[in-house]
Parts: structure tokens; C-alpha cells; sequence
């Protein structure tokens, strides 16, 4: 996986559970009327994610790659706080990369103490350097993991300001709108009482004096509500980048699964 992706994964998927076609829970949910107090909690888990990216330039082909990666979390707890250890096998292509991912987690989902190795990795390779501080730094300074008050149906969940969001892949706007879920209420996912959060997102962002970026999400999540493991999210998004009458297209699909243990 090179760490471009992996900056994707690992800081949008909770954005990225998403589709230009209107993704909805199919499954009953009862509304939530009585604030709750949403935290972090330990779990083991494996985690898969299977990915499509398409990327079309003006003039040229759609270029397509899909990848698979498997996951295995733990967030264990600490003397302060909780600690996440991932240990993750992409397969693309018929390729196969490993990487290790750590970090400290708060109760209420703040990142510090990031760590990041990946089986490719070149220290020589000043670039890919310059993508993985921007991946550690991303994920520390990144505030959609944070819970900030407690929740019923219809309030804000894995919330952050698109600026933030466009800054990790050096897009600079100065737009004030922000990406998030909302929560629907109470749904039942493998017996298993969970929260159910949706996206819907259409924006359009200046992002030079001739370029704009349109940017539109749809999809769902289903969360466990005792640990905040997202159990099972489905979508895709895209992105158009305009400058000067041509457009290039990014198109993402992703679907991911967590098994508890």
C-alpha cells in the first residue's frame, strides 16, 4: 500500500463510507431522545477493507486499481487513556505490502504518539518521508475522531472541517463548511445492539483563481456503541477537480468489515 493510501484509510474512513448514489441502513432504527455519552473503549478485532480507486485525467483512460487489506486491532488500555495497534496486509494487484500502525487514544478519540512502518518503506526516499510526517501529523491533528458532547438523533459525528481535510492532500480553501455523519438512532447489526450514522455531502470548493474542487458523499456506517469500532461501512465518493474548462475525476469506492472477538 504506498502511504498515500494509506493516509486515505487510515484518516477518512470515517468520512469515506460514502457513494454518489444515496446509500441508506436498511435495517429499523429507533431514535435516540436521551443524550448519551459516546467513549473509546479496548477491543480485538480483524478489520477488512476492500478499496477501488479511479482516477481520470482529461484526454486520458480511467486509471483503476482495487485493493484489499486486512487488519488486526487492538485497543488495549493504558495506566492514561487507550492504545491502538494495527497490524495490516494489503494485497493490489497481485502484490502484497505490510505495515504497522500505533498510536495513543483518549477515551473521547484524541490521537498522540503516532507511530508508522511500512514493509516498502525507504528511508533514502525523501518524498515518501515527506508523505508519512504529513500521514503522523495528520492523524494527531486530525479532530474527527473526537466525541465532544453527548449524541441523540440528528447530531454530529466524525466531524471535521473540510480546510482541515483538503490541507492533508496540500489543497488549500478557505471554505468554512464541514464533513460529518449524523446520527439516525439505534439499529441491530449481528444481534448486536449498534449506532447507526449516515453522510450526505455535496460541496463545491474555489480552490484557485481559475480551479474548483466538487466534492460529494453518501453512505452509512454502523458503529458499536460500547467500544466506537465501526463494525460495517459501505460507499464510495467523488471528486472532480476543475481548472480552466477540463476536469479530472477521483472516484472511490470502499467497504469495510469488522469482526470482534
Amino acid at each position: 500500500m504506498s502511504t498515500r493510501t494509506v493516509l486515505i484509510v487510515v484518516i477518512c474512513l470515517p468520512l469515506l463510507s460514502c457513494s454518489t448514489t444515496t446509500l441508506k441502513f436498511s435495517g429499523a432504527v429507533e431514535p435516540i431522545s436521551s443524550p448519551i455519552l459516546l467513549q473509546y473503549a479496548p477491543y480485538t478485532a480483524t478489520q477488512v477493507t476492500v478499496t477501488e480507486v479511479s482516477f481520470t485525467a482529461p484526454g486520458t483512460l480511467a486509471n483503476t486499481h482495487t485493493s484489499r487489506t486486512t487488519c488486526e486491532v487492538q485497543i488495549i488500555k493504558q495506566v492514561r487513556g487507550l492504545r491502538s495497534i494495527n497490524s495490516c496486509t494489503e494485497y493490489t494487484e497481485g502484490k502484497s505490502n505490510e505495515y504497522q500502525f500505533t498510536a495513543d487514544i483518549s477515551p473521547l478519540g484524541k490521537y498522540s504518539n503516532v507511530e508508522y512502518n511500512d514493509s516498502r518503506q525507504n528511508s533514502d526516499d525523501e518524498k515518501e518521508n515527506q508523505l508519512i510526517d504529513s500521514l503522523k501529523q495528520g492523524i494527531e491533528n486530525n479532530e474527527s475522531y473526537v466525541i465532544r458532547n453527548p449524541i441523540v438523533s440528528g447530531s454530529s459525528i466524525f466531524k471535521i472541517r473540510a480546510s482541515d481535510f483538503l490541507r492533508m492532500f496540500n489543497i488549500n480553501t478557505a471554505s468554512d463548511a464541514t464533513f460529518n455523519d449524523v446520527v439516525r438512532g439505534w439499529g441491530t447489526y449481528e444481534g448486536r445492539r449498534v449506532l447507526v450514522a449516515e453522510i450526505n455531502i455535496d460541496e463545491t470548493f474555489s480552490i484557485s483563481a481559475t480551479g474548483t474542487l466538487r466534492i460529494r458523499m453518501s453512505g452509512y456506517k454502523i458503529i458499536d456503541a460500547k467500544t466506537m469500532a465501526i463494525l460495517s461501512s459501505k460507499g464510495a465518493a467523488t471528486a472532480d477537480l476543475t481548472d480552466k474548462g477540463e476536469t479530472a475525476r477521483l472516484e472511490m469506492n470502499m467497504t469495510s468489515a469488522t469482526s470482534l472477538k
